[in-house]
């Protein structure tokens, strides 16, 4: 699914969010993405498709996930915060 994708995209009122939360927590979401960019099969990122929408998501911590969607060759991050805060 992620084979062909080049680049990401955060959109500006994500990226003001994603700002607003801890820089453990900025610095673990680059991490995570570039791993999802990596090998989106890595374990710890548990990546899968969200039920009933076009969105998957990946895991930051064990409390913050990301949803995104693909638009050709680019990811673009759809919303980031706690688990309970984006579904």
């Amino acid at each position: 699914m992620l084979n062909n994708i080049k680049s990401y995209t955060i959109p500006p009122n994500i990226e003001k969010k994603l700002f607003k939360f801890p820089k453990n927590i900025r610095d673990k979401f680059f991490s995570s993405l570039e791993k999802l960019l990596e090998d989106p099969s890595y374990p710890a990122l548990r990546n899968k498709k969200v039920e009933g929408c076009d969105d998957w998501e990946f895991s930051i911590t064990i409390k913050y996930r990301a949803t995104y969607i693909t638009e050709g060759s680019t990811l673009l991050i759809t919303n980031i915060g706690k688990h309970e805060d984006i579904f």
